[in-house]
């Protein structure tokens, strides 16, 4: 029996071994195009966590009151496989798992139904909770990371540089998301003196309120005329660190001024 001859039988069919070639050339250009780039592949975690927070309630009240309303909610959801709940003093949180073999696009679909379930109890849930907060990107991976530092420059105007950086980058092809990390918010301190708070009889608290009501946003009306709408605002609002110095405190019937309770003034 004659055994089979690759070689020949190339030669004796031209045609179908040039035709197989081209094929595989073209499977293998069009699959070149297709292979993963990144360093660190995109996948899909299958998990989303929902947190709560009450600050002053127990882990009972945790349970009871907010935790059990989020469950009720999650019987309505569907594509999701189970549910881990936990609850501590002053917060608590939930585990979102979808089915296995769920779709990319059937899990974003039960992200978006989740988040609408949970946003509708948020009336029903005691005074004082804040959340639902979501949480369904911790799967993305860096593929970069740089370092923003400069001396001689305080923490807040650095962090106005880390913010005009990421809008730039933003705007540059194929650029998905950029997170800041350890960006300190703005703050004002305002220091003062006890002694003078009790010669004057004075508590922190009014301080506090005085300068709460100072810079409040209250809608103050509008005048309309025969051609336009005027919209009124109350000036006062904090423009400066000499404006929260300026804020008046009642004392004893009398009005004491921020600046005079301390040597030291507010500072940012």
């Amino acid at each position: 029996m004659k055994s089979f001859n690759l070689t020949e039988w190339a030669l004796n069919h031209r045609a179908t071994v040039l035709f197989l070639i081209i094929a595989i050339m073209l499977g293998g250009v069009l699959g070149f195009k297709q292979l993963g780039q990144l360093e660190d592949p995109k996948f899909s975690v299958p998990s989303m966590t929902v947190m709560v927070m009450w600050p002053g309630a127990t882990a009972q009240q945790m349970q009871d009151e907010v935790l059990n309303r989020m469950e009720k909610k999650f019987e309505q959801l569907d594509h999701f496989d189970k549910v881990v709940t936990f609850a501590r003093q002053g917060y608590a949180g939930m585990t979102l798992t979808v089915k296995g073999g769920t779709s990319h696009a059937d899990q974003r679909e039960a992200w978006y139904q989740a988040r609408k379930k949970f946003s509708d109890i948020k009336l029903e849930l005691p005074e004082g909770v804040i959340g639902p907060i979501f949480n369904d990107e911790y799967g993305d991976v860096t593929g970069l990371l740089y370092a923003v530092k400069a001396d001689g420059i305080d923490q807040w105007e650095l962090s106005d540089i880390a913010e005009d950086i990421k809008r730039r980058l933003l705007k540059v092809p194929m650029v998905k998301k950029i997170d800041i990390y350890g960006k300190q918010a703005k703050k004002v301190y305002v220091e003062f003196s006890n002694e003078r708070l009790a010669a004057l009889g004075i508590t922190p608290l009014q301080i506090a309120e005085s300068l709460r009501s100072q810079n409040m946003v209250l809608a103050s009306g509008q005048v309309d005329t025969h051609s336009d709408r005027v919209m009124v605002r109350v000036s006062g609002q904090f423009a400066s660190l000499e404006d929260i110095r300026n804020v008046p405190i009642a004392a004893g019937g009398r009005a004491a001024q921020a600046r005079r309770l301390h040597d030291h003034h507010a500072r940012l």
